[in-house]
């Protein structure tokens, strides 16, 4: 489904939501006369002990729905026990973010409630009815260094590292802290998205903040307006369980701010973002099925021709998680997020990581024009992996590293194979996978040394794609021995 007919027949793309969620939305977000008879053929059709996660967290509101149109079922004690957890632990969250709250009144760093935590406690609705894993936290970007260490001391080390504060500060949006009862808190200091434009893309999230306490503690939440659009835009792609929280968070802001809500901010905002196909996809989907009040203005000047980049966002995340990038994506988006990357990390190279059905002779010569250096790896299915596997059963060196369980990383000639076969020179890591097997990656690639500290666009899958990594920090390569290899390639031996 193209990002066009989604928005206008407000029909969601495929795997964001299932039959039995919607209709559990229906249940509990339908007209009231209804949810009875809906309840009861969605029972007899479903074990309501056996439900996925996102049906769970909708559990506390359907016990608020069937304590007026099902009072005497059996599952209904079981609901107001999971509505009464709900508010217990959501109570031990705030207290748990009120420590933090003060941690940083201390330090003098601002932050605003986001998510579940503001729609709690910016609305009247009570902390029972909206489970929450976390507490969601924004502060500002020049912030950010200062906020995880204040928030959790065990991070010093990490960002006293830079290369792991680089990753995290620089090419992430946000991370999490724990307490010593594993109470996780959330923080983000890119509100608009890692790859977010501009100078300072989330000001206008900081410009509308609206004052609150949390238990006499002063602090900021999200207006309505950006509680909303910024649910939709954090909500709705993928996950592998289709995450359904932001239609019942959007629809109880709705019912409960729909005057405060300025739909031109909201436009505005969606605009300035490049979220407008995401945000009109939402909406027209609410409206449609949920009747909910989207004015017409607002969906028709949502509906603009879109650039390349916004569509191709859009599609990645649109997309299940280890779902193959297309080469028109990474084409689309790439650029951007090579001076972005400039920006932030201005000398470091630049790798793209290219599986080989994307590394075609004309997407190798792109890759080069943008400066970049390249890694292609091959799958074991294409002929080059054929190739590579055989060469290394057949080698005498490995058979030896296999006697000793060691792992290894080797050089496969192919200069005489025929033209179109595999490339001349690839690398294969071999590594012990347990109970007698091996995994094997092999790989081509144009560098000369390894660039320790060189950041890597994963073009491997739609969520890699967007979070790259660092070379040297995290598993981003065929193989992680590479990240310490000083005597690349010269130094690898090879298979024979």
């Amino acid at each position: 489904m193209s990002a066009h007919d989604a928005g206008d027949s407000g029909i969601l793309p495929p795997g964001m939501i299932t039959p039995v969620q919607e209709q559990l939305l229906a249940i509990i977000y339908g007209p009231r006369e209804e949810a009875a008879a809906l309840f009861a053929d969605w029972d007899a059709n479903v074990d309501m002990t056996a439900m996925d996660d996102g049906c769970y967290r909708l559990y506390p509101l359907l016990y608020q729905r069937l304590r007026d149109v099902a009072p005497d079922h059996p599952f209904l004690g079981r609901l107001k026990g999971m509505f009464r957890r709900s508010y217990y632990r959501n109570n031990l969250l705030f207290g748990w973010a009120c420590e933090i709250l003060r941690r940083f009144r201390a330090e003098g760093i601002e932050c605003i409630f986001l998510k579940g935590a503001a729609l709690v406690q910016s609305t009247t609705m009570s902390a029972g009815f909206r489970p929450m894993a976390d507490v969601d936290l924004l502060v500002r970007p020049a912030d950010a260094r200062r906020a995880m260490a204040v928030a959790d001391a065990r991070f010093r080390p990490v960002l006293d590292d830079p290369l792991l504060g680089d990753l995290h500060l620089e090419l992430r949006h946000g991370y999490s802290v724990m307490d010593e009862n594993r109470l996780e808190i959330d923080l983000h200091w890119r509100l608009a998205g890692t790859w977010a434009a501009g100078p300072d893309p989330d000001r206008p999230f900081w410009d509308t903040a609206e004052r609150f306490e949390l238990f006499g503690i002063p602090a900021l939440t999200l207006a309505p307006t950006e509680l909303l659009y910024h649910g939709i835009v954090h909500g709705i792609p993928r996950n592998p369980v289709p995450t359904i929280r932001w239609i019942s968070d959007s629809l109880d802001i709705l019912a409960l701010e729909e005057e405060r809500i300025d739909w031109q901010r909201l436009v505005d905002l969606a605009g300035r973002q490049e979220q407008r196909i995401v945000v009109r996809t939402a909406l027209a989907y609410l409206r449609r099925k949920f009747s909910a009040p989207v004015p017409d203005f607002v969906l028709a000047a949502l509906a603009v021709p879109y650039g390349p980049a916004e569509y191709a966002t859009f599609a990645l995340r649109a997309r299940s998680w280890g779902a193959a990038v297309r080469i028109e994506e990474v084409r689309a988006l790439l650029p951007g997020y090579l001076a972005i990357a400039a920006e932030r990390l201005p000398g470091r190279r630049r790798i793209a990581f290219l599986p080989d059905d994307l590394a075609t002779p004309a997407m190798r010569a792109w890759v080069r024009s943008l400066g970049l250096d390249l890694i292609c790896e091959h799958a074991p299915q294409s002929p080059t992996g054929a190739a590579v596997r055989a060469a290394v059963l057949a080698s005498s060196a490995w058979r030896q590293r296999f006697e000793r369980s060691l792992d290894g990383l080797f050089r496969c000639d192919f200069q005489h194979v025929a033209q179109g076969s595999p490339p001349a020179q690839v690398y294969v890591s071999i590594r012990p996978a347990g109970d007698g097997k091996w995994a094997m990656r092999a790989f081509d690639t144009s560098l000369a040394d390894w660039p320790t500290g060189a950041v890597v666009f994963r073009c491997n899958a739609a969520m890699a794609f967007l979070h790259p990594g660092i070379l040297g920090v995290d598993d981003v390569l065929p193989t992680p021995m590479l990240s310490g290899w000083t005597g690349f390639p010269d130094a690898v031996p090879r298979l024979a």
